[in-house]
């Protein structure tokens, strides 16, 4: 899950103490332009007790959208 907007993954009247986006509800996934940009990633993993897990996230930027994948 990502959001890119300060707004909606904080909430209406919540900071950044208490985010909206931690109250268990789905991140919106929406990308484009916004009044006040973030970069949040989230993904969320059910482990059996006794287990672990190893999770990494790759991001990458581009100056041309053709290139992205090269």
């Amino acid at each position: 899950e990502w959001e890119t907007d300060r707004e909606a993954f904080l909430g209406r009247d919540r900071g950044p103490d208490d985010p909206a986006a931690l109250d268990g509800r789905s991140l919106s996934g929406t990308t484009g332009i916004v009044l006040d940009p973030i970069f949040s990633l989230r993904q969320r993993v059910r482990l059996v007790p006794g287990t672990s897990t190893r999770l990494s996230f790759v991001t990458g930027v581009s100056t041309d959208r053709a290139k992205r994948f090269c």
